[in-house]
Parts: C-alpha cells; sequence; structure tokens
C-alpha cells in the first residue's frame, strides 16, 4: 500500500512537470512569435493580409471566445452592438482579432474580479469604432504613453507574471499596420477604455 502511494506520487511528480515544462515552451514560444512580429512589423517587412470581413461575425466570435475566461475571473461580460448592421471592413480578421484579444486579455490580468467588462462597437461617418471598455481600476495619465512600450509592465497587484510586457507592443504594431491606432481614455465612473477606429 505505501509502496503504492509512492508511486502515485511520482506520477504526480511527473504530470506537474511535464505541466510546467509545457507551459514554459508556450510562454517561449509566444516570446518568439511577438519578437519577430514586432521585429518584421519595425523594418517594414510584416504585411497584413486584408480582406472584406463581416465585422459583426468577428466580435461575435470573439466574444465567444472570452466568455468562459471573463466568467471564470468573474467579470460580467457583455457585447453591445447597434441596432443597424455594422459595415464590412477591409482587415486582417486574424491580426483584428489578435488586438481585441490581447486587449481583452489585458483587461484581465489588470482588473480587480468582479468588474464589468464590455465590447461595444459603432459605425459614423466613415469609420468603424470598437472599444474594449472595463471598470477597473484605470491607468494613471504618466503611464498611458507608456503601456505600449516594449517590455512595459504596470505595477499592479494583479499582474499576470506569466507575461513578458509585449502584448500591447504587439497589438500597437498590428494597430499601426491598419492605419488605426489604440486610445486609451478613462471610462466614466472609474476604470479604462481602449478604442480602435478602422476606416471603411
Amino acid at each position: 500500500f505505501i509502496a503504492n502511494n509512492e508511486i502515485i506520487s511520482q506520477q504526480t511528480d511527473l504530470v506537474a512537470h511535464l505541466q510546467n515544462i509545457s507551459g514554459e515552451t508556450t510562454r517561449m514560444a509566444q516570446l518568439v512569435d511577438d519578437l519577430l512580429l514586432l521585429s518584421s512589423s519595425e523594418s517594414g517587412s510584416f504585411v497584413v493580409k486584408k480582406e472584406l470581413t463581416n465585422t459583426e461575425n468577428l466580435l461575435i466570435s470573439i466574444y465567444d471566445c472570452f466568455t468562459t475566461p471573463m466568467r471564470r475571473n468573474m467579470h460580467p461580460f457583455n457585447l453591445v452592438l447597434p441596432d443597424t448592421t455594422l459595415p464590412d471592413v477591409f482587415m486582417d480578421s486574424q491580426r483584428v482579432a489578435q488586438i481585441l484579444s490581447i486587449l481583452l486579455n489585458n483587461t484581465i490580468d489588470h482588473t480587480v474580479s468582479g468588474t464589468p467588462v464590455e465590447i461595444t462597437a459603432s459605425a459614423m461617418g466613415t469609420k468603424l469604432t470598437i472599444s474594449i471598455i472595463d471598470h477597473g481600476q484605470g491607468i494613471p495619465d504618466s503611464e498611458k504613453d507608456k503601456i505600449f512600450n516594449k517590455f512595459y509592465q504596470a505595477e499592479t497587484s494583479h499582474r499576470n507574471k506569466a507575461n513578458f510586457g509585449l502584448g500591447l507592443s504587439v497589438a500597437a504594431q498590428l494597430a499601426t499596420l491598419h492605419n488605426t491606432h489604440i486610445e486609451v481614455t478613462d471610462t466614466l465612473g472609474g476604470g479604462t477604455t481602449m478604442t480602435l477606429r478602422f476606416p471603411f
């Protein structure tokens, strides 16, 4: 019986070690991918593959992907779309999805559990506006210009130690390749709103 317990304990330790190795491998692979994207983007050799994209379907897909992580972190999560149909936009849908995923993951990492998160979208004139809105502790004005710097990490108690501080840099570069940028403003009542405006 004791021997069996020792075998079970060894097997449990082995599984834990393998999981740690797998996690570290994934982190390193993501780091390499991010650095390659930033390097190629800055050198002008990275090209986005734009095609006419159904923006509502894209947003619904992102919302569905993040429903479980948001629920796990006890964030009330909503997608707010206008009554009228959003326009289709020429964009690299995979890269725009990457931008929004980075912003949403950043929200999960840096906001207190239980605070609401929203994705909103609207169209006015020749611009499609997409915003990620949280109601957390917000970003001080002194840090708003720094958060897109490579390897920059804000000093917050909810920081995900698995991150390297490259996510927002990648998002900013991908936004630039779509002829837009990420606007960072304060959410009314507290929190942070990150907005993208795509021409159509």
